[in-house]
């Protein structure tokens, strides 16, 4: 028996097999991903949020050329397997592929393709 002081009632939330003394389990922040209103206990690492560039559902949050890469992401370069210079990185195409041949139009090998004389 306690004497002189009032016992103290704490709520109790069960969630399946952990028992919440004092709230609701969850993310309080608004931010997040998985943000829960209903949250009063806040647990260490309770809440997700998405990868930078993109948002929740894992969509870019911004994607000009419509590529699926996000804008910032985008890797300059060549992107044409038959040039010279291709590069498996680049995601967008800059305009630099190099097509050796001939680009003397005059020329009996000339190649109309070639913007890189060889």
């Amino acid at each position: 028996m306690i004497s002189g002081a009032a016992k103290k009632m704490e709520m109790v939330v069960v969630t399946g097999d952990l028992q919440f003394p004092g709230g609701v389990p969850g993310c309080i922040d608004s931010l997040a991903c998985n943000f829960d209103p209903n949250a009063t206990l806040v647990l260490d690492g309770a809440c997700t949020y998405p990868e930078e560039h993109y948002d929740c559902n894992g969509n870019c949050l911004a994607d000009t050329d419509g590529d699926g890469v996000c804008d910032p992401l985008e890797v300059a370069g060549c992107t044409d397997s038959e040039a010279e210079n291709f590069s498996a990185e680049a995601t967008d195409d800059d305009g630099t592929c190099l097509y050796p041949g001939c680009t003397n139009s005059m020329a009996d090998n000339f190649d109309p393709q070639a913007n890189e004389d060889d």
